[in-house]
């Protein structure tokens, strides 16, 4: 017998919000992480040449951990995976430029921008599918 997830049951919500929380996660940790490290992130990003880092750095914040949060929530949920599946595209064509590298690197280097990759598909499902009723978005549905 198939399974088949009709939207706007309590499956497929319980999907979208499960799918929300599990995105989030890794972005608001990492935007936590990066106050406790700005001077490092700051250094990181001129070193592939943004001008004013430290603006980047904040930005960068503000998308990982208020995007994140927002995710989790339900809040302006496509807006969100839209901006999140272009920051997610931005940082791994920067940061994990695999075909820069040669040996063990450039295969550590192709996981982490596959596995990104992978996070980009699931902001995408989000931006296609919404947030269901289990979210900010859906309430009073």
């Amino acid at each position: 017998m198939p399974l088949t997830v009709t939207p706007g049951s309590f499956l497929h919500d319980l999907a979208l919000l499960l799918a929300r929380l599990g995105l989030a996660a890794l972005y608001v940790q990492s935007g936590w992480g990066k106050i406790f490290r700005f001077a490092i992130l700051s250094d990181q990003l001129a070193g592939v040449g943004f001008p004013l880092a430290p603006l980047v750095a904040i930005l960068t914040i503000l998308v990982e951990l208020g995007g994140g949060l927002a995710l989790a929530l339900g809040y302006r949920t496509r807006v969100c995976a839209l901006v999140l599946a272009a920051f997610t595209v931005l940082a791994s064509v920067l940061f994990h430029d695999f075909w820069s590298f040669g040996g063990g690197e450039r295969q550590m280097q192709t996981i982490q921008f596959l596995k990104n990759m992978g996070l980009t598909g699931g902001f995408l499902a989000l931006l296609a599918a919404g947030a269901g009723r289990f979210s900010l978005d859906g309430r009073g549905r």
